[in-house]
């Protein structure tokens, strides 16, 4: 197993210094950071015409060096939040070679994104966002996306709504 060090930020800058998360507890004055190295749970799929692989994963989002384009909140800590990413055309035999990332532009900025369920259709990347509703996304190269699918399965929102704990 070979580690993948061609990782590379949208703007061709290596996958490192990430925008980090700052909780303060007022009540014994401790402010504990959340600092993330990489991506988390990846889900790879092939694409069969190149056999390249299509990578999908969450990370909180790169500084690219500028830790002032990150989030913060009202008080002024470090608020961010993990976003999905994709990385295409990644060749399992040369994984050192350069391969760029691109945020998913669906979903929300504020809020943590993560566990999207890529999968092919026709050759083309498809993430299944919500299992209910049932949305389906389309996704380009350049981390593009949109909605182009949502359905309910009423005996399945029937359970959903009964337990809650589902």
């Amino acid at each position: 197993m070979q580690a993948w060090t061609g990782l590379r930020t949208s703007t061709g800058g290596s996958w490192q210094d990430l925008c980090i998360a700052e909780t303060w507890i007022a009540s014994n004055s401790t402010l504990i950071r959340h600092v993330v190295t990489g991506p988390e749970d990846p889900k790879v799929v092939s694409l069969r015409n190149t056999g390249d692989l299509v990578i999908a994963f969450d990370s909180k989002p790169p500084t690219n060096g500028d830790q002032s384009t990150c989030r913060s909140n009202h008080q002024g800590f470090a608020d961010a939040v993990t976003q999905m990413y994709l990385s295409t055309e990644v060749d399992p035999a040369r994984l050192g070679i350069p391969s760029s990332a691109y945020r998913l532009s669906y979903g929300k900025v504020d809020v943590a994104e993560k566990n999207w369920i890529p999968f092919v259709y026709q050759e083309s990347v498809f993430f299944i966002y919500t299992p209910l509703p049932h949305v389906v996304l389309t996704s380009q190269n350049d981390g593009q996306s949109e909605k182009v699918f949502s359905t309910t399965f009423r005996p399945l929102q029937r359970v959903v709504q009964e337990n809650s704990h589902v």
